[in-house]
């Protein structure tokens, strides 16, 4: 955490004041040029695994918090607060972790498995949103982000065509530290959900069933 809060201050990133509609304007022109050249890169590694992806799919920005696939548009909208910030001159950056791993999150994530299950011979319920296909779809999602991490770690081509070669090694660095904090998160709630909030170990609130969860 220490290491991760170090490399975040290191960079002095000021969000977006997405409420400032010229800077917010200034934010969206900015990611939307920065965007296709991701688009036209790392497109290529879903076109390799599903001819015709990059074409089948727009790319988009959203003022929203969270990108987003939307499968019935075919449109992925990369999130402007969570890529774009504002370095300490108020000039507009590209958060170069966030904007690979969002594109990979998405785009090669969730957008590539929609157009691969689409035209394959798998059940359609299957081809469609439910609970029974998402875990699945964001499991793909989250294998692609260290997919494409790994990806340009091992070819600085790949860098230099997105402009990163030279920064990529701190900014494979973050991945990584994000990464660990996120699973990290996850084990924390699954553990409340799975033990600590389960009763049925007795009574939640006596010290030998406290005791008892906390062993386990």
């Amino acid at each position: 955490l220490e290491e991760l809060y170090s490399e975040e201050k290191r960079h002095q990133r000021i969000p977006v004041p997405m409420d400032n509609p010229d800077l917010a304007k200034r934010a969206e022109d900015f990611l939307r040029n920065e965007i296709m050249r991701y688009h036209k890169v790392l497109g290529e590694l879903g076109e390799k695994l599903s001819p015709g992806f990059k074409n089948s799919v727009s790319i988009g920005t959203t003022s929203e918090v969270r990108s987003q696939y939307h499968n019935q548009l075919h449109r992925v909208n990369l999130s402007i607060p969570t890529t774009v910030y504002l370095d300490q001159q108020g000039k507009t950056r590209l958060n170069l972790r966030e904007i690979v791993r969002t594109y990979a999150h998405e785009s090669l994530g969730h957008a590539l498995n929609h157009f691969t299950s689409k035209s394959s011979d798998i059940p359609d319920f299957l081809k469609r949103n439910s609970t029974l296909s998402e875990a699945t779809q964001e499991a793909v999602a989250l294998f692609m982000e260290q997919a494409v991490f790994d990806e340009l770690r091992d070819s600085p081509e790949l860098q230099r065509k997105l402009g990163i070669y030279g920064e990529f090694e701190c900014v494979y660095r973050e991945f990584k530290l994000s990464s660990v904090v996120k699973n990290y998160h996850a084990r924390t709630e699954r553990y409340a959900i799975g033990v600590v909030a389960n009763d049925s170990l007795g009574n939640p609130y006596e010290d030998d069933v406290v005791r008892k969860k906390i062993e386990l």
